[in-house]
């Protein structure tokens, strides 16, 4: 009987990876469509990500999870989620993600860490785009990426 790899001893070239999501339950200030990045709105509900203006990682609340119109509640998700993008960069597998400056609620890549002067930080990873080569043309896709 021959004995089991071990980490030390051999490969056996498999990786486990295992995600927790969170979903949590805000009021929608201002109308929300499903798959747009959301910050906290000075403690009173969630709304878009505007730019640059998101407060930073510390204030992001998540993607939400349904279109909610403005007042009611939205759940808002993190974990391995599929959210809008905005149709102005393209990356390869792994780039990093920040909000976008052209289009609220969803989301841009970027080249490694976001310009200087941009008040927004890193979100996730891309992960994939599930259309094959994201272009222009895919703009408002709904993109799977890891928050």
């Amino acid at each position: 009987m021959s004995e089991l790899p071990t980490p030390v001893s051999e490969s056996t070239a498999i990786e486990i990876v295992r995600k927790e999501g969170t979903a949590r339950s805000f009021k929608s200030v201002g109308a929300l469509v499903a798959g747009e990045l959301l910050y906290f709105a000075n403690s009173s509900g969630v709304t878009q990500i505007v730019g640059g203006t998101s407060g930073g990682i510390s204030a992001f609340a998540g993607i939400a999870l349904y279109t909610q119109t403005s007042g009611n509640r939205v759940t808002t998700i993190r974990g391995k989620v599929r959210c809008r993008w905005d149709g102005a960069t393209a990356g390869p597998l792994g780039a990093s993600i920040a909000g976008s400056t052209t289009r609220s609620g969803w989301f841009e890549v970027t080249s490694g860490i976001a310009a200087s002067g941009q008040s927004y930080l890193v979100l996730g990873q891309y992960i994939d785009t599930g259309v094959g080569t994201l272009a222009a043309a895919n703009s408002g896709t709904l993109v799977a990426v890891e928050i």
